[in-house]
């Protein structure tokens, strides 16, 4: 049987490597796929055994990477949380928080 196969979007933040922290511990077999484009994750926070992309969810490549690991699971963390900010950015988060997640 083959390993799962599992896709974080925002592994480089607090919640995505957190997750992929669990499976690393809980489901070691488990690949792990990352997509970050570090607008508000720390590259360090992405263990040495995940796949990692730095790129935008938005970007062209995306469909590669879906197509090239195939996931079996998808978590999506990817989301620009900026407290007071969002009112006056609304179009990037539309961009980022939902156009992304549609794609």
């Amino acid at each position: 049987m083959s390993k799962e196969t599992i896709l974080i979007t925002g592994v480089a933040g607090l919640l995505g490597s957190r997750l992929a922290e669990y499976y690393r511990i809980n489901y070691p077999d488990t690949k792990i796929v990352g997509i970050d484009n570090l607008s508000g994750g720390f590259r360090e926070n992405v263990h040495k055994d995940t796949i990692f992309y730095e790129t935008d969810l938005v970007s062209e490549n995306i469909q590669g990477i879906f197509s090239a690991h195939q996931p079996d699971y998808v978590y999506h963390f990817a989301a620009y949380a900026a407290e007071g900010l969002s009112p006056f950015i609304r179009t990037y988060n539309y961009n980022n928080n939902i156009v992304a997640t549609a794609k």
